[in-house]
């Protein structure tokens, strides 16, 4: 098997999974196809798919639902993260990202522990529209500043003490709406090109099937079984949140340092950047650029503004990004983008 072939049934497997589990208990799509799919692809194909295939099993669920919305439960909510989103992306600009998912990750393994080695206590039934529309304030600074929409409003949800339907017809809504508002407040970072569409399109039937699946399994869950599977998925989620900390506490100890454009130029001129698995590219002097991702190849240019690199390939908007070195190690980051990271060296003539 080769290596695309691989990825791809790797790429599937995934899709599956994350749609089986957003179809089961109505969140964590996007966590759960995060985690493989940002080894397959690069960051910004990862957001695209997660935001296509995230409104298409959230739509379905929705819909399958709609006998359980409640729009007098549903408008605190929204109203509260229509005000929290863009305060989210103020905060965004200058607060600590992994502080910030430290802090969710470890409220999520408190929470999910308690309510696990604890019975079910007793629904909070004091504030009303308020307390809820407080909770959705909460809720979309978090979505805008992390992109973790959804995450509160599933636990404010569960200590309602609503009914399974009601929770899911409250919090799924509320997440694609709060997702939705932090996609417009943060803009549009690049374009999607055809080689994503691909991928949409090949994992579509897939995801189908998986949220299918994950529906009939909800209609056979007692309330009491819905609520560990919530506490459950919510304590694999703040683990996940801890873990995906380490890799950028081992990037701050290799000491990256933003280049100027004169060091960008020499450092990337007439070398690859690459994965060495994934995707490979040529930087040649006078300023052809040659890409290969996934069996893949393209052509375009780059050159060096404002101490950026600027790439443009074809069928693909230009984009700008800060180039960070650590010896053979270069990182490309572009704002409202996690980072490329890559090693250079002289061209290996794989492309």
């Amino acid at each position: 098997m080769d290596v695309v072939t691989l990825d791809l049934a790797i790429f599937l497997v995934a899709t599956f999974a994350a749609a089986l589990v957003a179809g089961l208990a109505g969140f964590a799509f996007g966590l759960v196809a995060a985690a493989v799919w940002l080894h397959l692809l690069t960051p910004l194909q990862t957001a695209s798919l997660i935001i296509a295939f995230g409104l298409i099993v959230q739509g379905v669920a929705v819909w399958k639902l709609r006998h359980a919305l409640q729009w007098d439960r549903l408008w605190p909510f929204l109203l509260g993260g229509l005000i929290g989103v863009p305060v989210g992306v103020v905060v965004l600009a200058w607060a600590n990202p992994d502080h910030m998912r430290a802090g969710v990750g470890a409220l999520l393994i408190l929470y999910s522990v308690h309510g696990l080695v604890r019975p079910a206590t007793q629904p909070i039934l004091a504030g009303g529209a308020p307390a809820d529309a407080g909770v959705g304030l909460l809720n979309g600074i978090l979505g805008g500043a992390n992109g973790l929409a959804g995450i509160l409003v599933t636990i404010w949800c569960g200590l309602r003490g609503w009914p399974k339907d009601v929770q899911r017809a409250t919090f799924q809504p509320v997440g694609v709406a709060i997702f939705a508002m932090s996609a417009i407040a943060l803009g549009v970072n690049g374009a999607i090109d055809a080689h994503t569409v691909r991928w949409f399109v090949v994992g579509l039937p897939i995801l189908l099937a998986g949220t299918w699946l994950g529906l009939k399994l909800y209609g056979r869950v007692d309330e009491a079984g819905f609520r560990k599977i919530v506490l459950a998925l919510l304590l694999a989620s703040g683990v996940a949140l801890i873990f995906s900390l380490r890799p950028s506490i081992a990037q701050a100890e290799e000491k990256f340092q933003k280049l100027t454009g004169a060091q960008i130029r020499a450092r990337v001129a007439g070398m690859e950047l690459s994965d060495d698995v994934h995707w490979r590219e040529l930087y040649e002097r006078r300023g052809k650029l040659t890409s290969s991702s996934m069996g893949r190849k393209r052509a375009g240019k780059w050159r060096i503004e404002k101490d950026q690199l600027c790439v443009e390939l074809e069928k693909e908007s230009p984009g700008c990004y800060d180039v960070w070195a650590s010896g053979k190690k270069v990182r490309l980051q572009r704002e409202g983008m996690l980072p490329l990271e890559g090693v250079i060296e002289a061209p290996t003539g794989r492309m």
